[in-house]
C-alpha cells in the first residue's frame, strides 16, 4: 500500500509540478531559436462554424478589418451542416471575397477543415474559431514565424475572459493561464504537442487530411513534427475568449477534449517512440498521457491512504485530501459563495479530472465524439 501510495503522489507531483520544473531548465540549456521576419505570403483564414449566427457576422466584419494586405487574404467559411442563418449571413459578404463552404451530413469540426482546405489557395492556413477574437495583427504575428524553412506551424496565444467572474470562468482562466506557460517552454525546448484550436497557422503543403473521429490541433501538431518540422508558440499572436460560466458546459467541452484527445494519442501512438522523437515523445507522456491518468492516480491515492491511517502522517494526508475535496464539491453546489472564498483551484481541478476519467472510460469501451456543439 505504501509503495502504491508515493508511486501515484510521485506521479502526480511530477504531472503538475516537476515536469515545468524540467522544461525551465532544459530552457536554460536548449533554447530552440527561429528565424522570424516581416513577410506576406498569401494567407486563407478558415473558419470552422456550426449554428453561429450570433458571432458570426462580427467574425467575418473583423476578419477583413485585420491588418494585412487585403489581396493577399482569403476568408472560407466553413459551415459544418449548420441549421440557422449562419450560411445566408456568410453570403451576404460573398462581394467582399468570403467564401462559404458548406459540408453536408453533420460531420464534425475536423472533416469541414479538410474540406475547406481543398479550396484554400493560401500558402499558409490560419484555422480559427467562430467565437474567437484577435488582435488585428494576428496574422503578421502568426506568418511571421514562416519566414525560415525549419517551422511548419505556429500556435497563438489564447486568452479566456471572464466579465460575470463565475466560478468556472475563474477556474477555467487559471488552468489555461497555466497551459500557456507549459506551452511557451516546450516551444522553448523542443515543439509544441498540440496547438489551441482557436487559432493556430500551418503551411498548407504540410497538411493532411485528419480521420473525423480526431482532434485536429492535436493531432495535427504531431505529423508536422513527424514531418520534420517544428511547431512554435507565437504569444504575441493574441486571441480572446468568453469562458464558460456553466459547469455543465465546462465539464461537457472537457470530456470531448479529453475524449478526442485520447483517440488522437492512439491514433499518431508512434510518436511514443523515444529513440526516435526523443524529447518529444517525452513531452507527450508527461503532458498528455499522464495528465489523463492523474485521476486514476488521485483514486488510487485515495484509497490506499485509507489502509494507512493509523501512521500519523498519512492521517492528516487523509485529512487533507478529504478537506480538498470537500472545498471542490462545495464550489460545484455552492459556486457564488466559493468564488467569494477562491476555492475555484480545488474545484476546477476537480472538474477536469471527472472529466478525464468519464473520458477515459469512453475511450476503453470504444466510444468516439465527432461532433460538437457551440458553448460559449
Amino acid at each position: 500500500m505504501k509503495e502504491l501510495f508515493f508511486i501515484s503522489i510521485f506521479l502526480i507531483i511530477y504531472v503538475y509540478f516537476a515536469y515545468p520544473v524540467l522544461l525551465m531548465a532544459l530552457s536554460l540549456f536548449k533554447s530552440k531559436k527561429n528565424d522570424i521576419s516581416g513577410i506576406e505570403p498569401l494567407v486563407s483564414i478558415i473558419i470552422t462554424a456550426f449554428n453561429e449566427e450570433k458571432h458570426i457576422r462580427e467574425k467575418i466584419t473583423r476578419s477583413l478589418s485585420l491588418d494585412y494586405p487585403g489581396e493577399k487574404l482569403e476568408i472560407i467559411v466553413a459551415s459544418d451542416g449548420s441549421t440557422d442563418k449562419t450560411d445566408s449571413i456568410v453570403k451576404e459578404f460573398e462581394p467582399k471575397g468570403v467564401k462559404l463552404i458548406r459540408v453536408e451530413g453533420r460531420l464534425g469540426k475536423t472533416e469541414t477543415q479538410n474540406q475547406a482546405v481543398k479550396i484554400a489557395a493560401g500558402e499558409i492556413i490560419i484555422f480559427t474559431d467562430a467565437t474567437t477574437w484577435y488582435n488585428k495583427d494576428v496574422i503578421g504575428k502568426l506568418v511571421r514565424n514562416f519566414a525560415g524553412e525549419t517551422v511548419g506551424c505556429a500556435g497563438g496565444e489564447l486568452s479566456y475572459v471572464n466579465p460575470e467572474y463565475k466560478i468556472t470562468g475563474e477556474g477555467g482562466g487559471l488552468y489555461w493561464k497555466y497551459e500557456r506557460m507549459l506551452k511557451s517552454l516546450e516551444s522553448k525546448v523542443s515543439s509544441l504537442i498540440g496547438v489551441s484550436g482557436c487559432l493556430y497557422a500551418l503551411r498548407k503543403k504540410l497538411y493532411s487530411p485528419i480521420d473525423s473521429e480526431q482532434i485536429s490541433d492535436f493531432v495535427i501538431a504531431q505529423q508536422i513534427v513527424e514531418k520534420g518540422y517544428r511547431v512554435v508558440y507565437e504569444p504575441q499572436a493574441k486571441s480572446f475568449e468568453l469562458v464558460s460560466e456553466k459547469n455543465k458546459d465546462e465539464f461537457k467541452m472537457r470530456i470531448r477534449v479529453a475524449l478526442r484527445s485520447l483517440h488522437g494519442i492512439w491514433h499518431m501512438r508512434r510518436m511514443l517512440n523515444p529513440f526516435k522523437h526523443g524529447l518529444y515523445t517525452v513531452q507527450i507522456i508527461s503532458h498528455k498521457i499522464l495528465r489523463y491518468a492523474a485521476p486514476v492516480l488521485l483514486i488510487v491515492l485515495f484509497l490506499t491512504n485509507i489502509f494507512l491511517l493509523k501512521d500519523f502522517f498519512f492521517l492528516i494526508f487523509f485529512l487533507l485530501q478529504c478537506l480538498f475535496y470537500a472545498a471542490a464539491l462545495f464550489g460545484f453546489y455552492f459556486p457564488q459563495l466559493a468564488q467569494r472564498l477562491k476555492l475555484y483551484v480545488p474545484y476546477y481541478f476537480c472538474l477536469v479530472n471527472f472529466a478525464a476519467l468519464i473520458a477515459l472510460g469512453k475511450f476503453i469501451t470504444g466510444k468516439k465524439q465527432v461532433t460538437w456543439e457551440p458553448i460559449r
